[in-house]
């Protein structure tokens, strides 16, 4: 076991150090002096009940208390298994580079002296394609790899819309406003797509509410010229609508260009 313990988890120094008021070097359960090996067996055993108690909340410092267990006891099987159940997560995050196609890997590849070569990926044929042909996207990348990072802004768009469109609806303007401004930061840092017009709809009618609720009826009909940008035939409900936002609208589409 112990031999499974140096391959499995390789000793560092660091751990096996003594720590002030601890006997030097540290001691090990079988130290050849009885005192020694005494306090080893009663130290190990005191640091198996701290990394049990830590590895509930601190899996980190439960991990560090595995391994100095191990250092007094190698042979511990628990310490062994409480060291490799604790092992820290490392996140490997290799290069991407975009390639008019994909060089061959090289034969009898060491896989894990590999893992940190770029990982190569090749445009589909027809990649100059325009964007509205849905072939390539803006940055030159195919969309599959962008798709899921536009699928996760959308999602916090929408949450912003959603939290604009709340506090409008209890008279919280300001906050409000705050989220409209969420959304029209995440909705401009996108590639222009049809699934987006909504969205901008419904951020500029919340933002003319608030405006026009704080006061600011130019900010408002601002609000409203866009929206009739968007969409030309828009019209409020009017049984459900108040005569100032009526209004706004109406000054909104006399604008010059409003129905471009």
């Amino acid at each position: 076991m112990a031999l499974l313990a140096s391959a499995s988890l390789p000793a560092r120094a660091a751990d096996c150090v003594a720590w002030p008021g601890e006997p030097k070097p540290l001691p090990q359960v079988e130290d050849r002096d009885p005192l020694r090996a005494r306090w080893a067996v009663l130290r190990a055993r005191e640091l198996v009940l701290r990394a049990r108690d830590l590895e509930t909340h601190a899996p980190q410092a439960a991990h560090l208390a595995w391994r100095r267990a191990l250092c007094l006891d190698p042979a511990d099987i628990r310490a062994l298994a409480g060291a490799m159940r604790t092992l820290p997560l490392r996140l490997h995050r290799p290069a991407i580079r975009i390639e008019s196609e994909v060089p061959p890997a090289a034969p009898d590849t060491d896989v894990w002296a590999a893992l940190d070569t770029p990982v190569s990926i090749a445009l589909r044929p027809g990649a100059a394609a325009t964007r509205g042909q849905g072939e390539v996207s803006r940055s030159g990348i195919p969309p599959i790899i962008e798709a899921p990072v536009r699928a996760e802004s959308l999602r916090r768009v929408d949450r912003s819309i959603a939290a604009a469109e709340t506090q409008a609806e209890a008279a919280r303007f300001d906050e409000a406003l705050e989220s409209v401004a969420r959304a029209r930061a995440g909705l401009a840092a996108l590639p222009a797509g049809r699934d987006l017009a909504a969205r901008w709809l419904r951020v500029e009618i919340v933002a003319a509410t608030a405006e026009a609720a704080r006061g600011r009826s130019d900010e408002a009909r601002a609000c409203l010229a866009r929206v009739l940008a968007i969409e030309p035939d828009f019209a409020f409900d009017a049984q459900s609508t108040s005569p100032k936002m009526m209004r706004l609208l109406d000054a909104a589409r006399a604008q010059p260009g409003a129905a471009r």
